[in-house]
């Protein structure tokens, strides 16, 4: 398993220029059907100017380049709940999330884009507690995104470091000096993709 500290995260393709070798940075094309990438293609193409002139008015975003990482990153998440349909991914990052509910907002736009650019209504299921986000969730999108894009992006990797061991056993203070993963109740990532290691180890996190 190829290991990173939390500040070696992969800048975004589409801001360094890369060549990605699909939509979104796809990194494969293998195993995947000629209608998903018809829909990951649309995603890539498609725009909200709306949305970005929206989000700036409220002060959401400080510039330009923050709503670009932002609205890139969600492109991408929908493009996972295309490729991985019917597995729960958590919205870990709130910065993507509130790029998802201010579109919802705008409800026109958003049932053309679902009906023109998906084919399907995509629902927005907030974890509440009389309807909790399966567990394995934020494991699952740690997953699948670095099959399909590779290492995680600063937005991501920001919120998994953050939440990673929200509600979790790991989170006491003896587990923090060895790998944790044996307490794991199974409510945060440690449990499926990290390892938490002692700063002795040099502090790094499996992602």
């Amino acid at each position: 398993m190829e290991t990173i500290t939390h500040e070696e995260v992969a800048p975004l393709p589409v801001f360094i220029g890369m060549a990605p070798a699909g939509p979104l940075g796809l990194l494969s094309e293998d195993g995947i059907s000629e209608d998903q990438l018809r829909i990951l293609r649309n995603l890539e193409e498609f725009e909200a100017p709306f949305l970005k002139e929206k989000l700036a008015k409220d002060g959401k975003f400080e510039g330009d380049g923050e709503f670009a990482e932002a609205f890139f990153e969600w492109k991408r998440y929908v493009a996972l709940s295309v490729l991985c349909r019917g597995v729960p991914l958590s919205m870990a990052s709130t910065e993507v999330d509130e790029v998802w509910h201010y579109f919802i907002l705008f409800t026109r736009e958003y049932r053309d884009f679902c009906h023109q650019v998906l084919g399907r209504f995509l629902h927005h299921s907030p974890n509440v507690p009389s309807s909790p986000m399966s567990s394995d969730a934020r494991g699952n999108l740690v997953r699948n995104y670095r099959k399909h894009f590779g290492r995680l992006a600063p937005l991501w990797a920001r919120a998994i470091k953050e939440k990673r061991h929200e509600g979790c056993e790991c989170d006491s203070p003896a587990s923090k000096t060895k790998i944790a993963k044996s307490n794991c109740n199974g409510g945060c990532v440690c449990n499926d993709d990290c390892t938490l290691q002692s700063k002795k180890k040099g502090g790094r996190l499996h992602l």
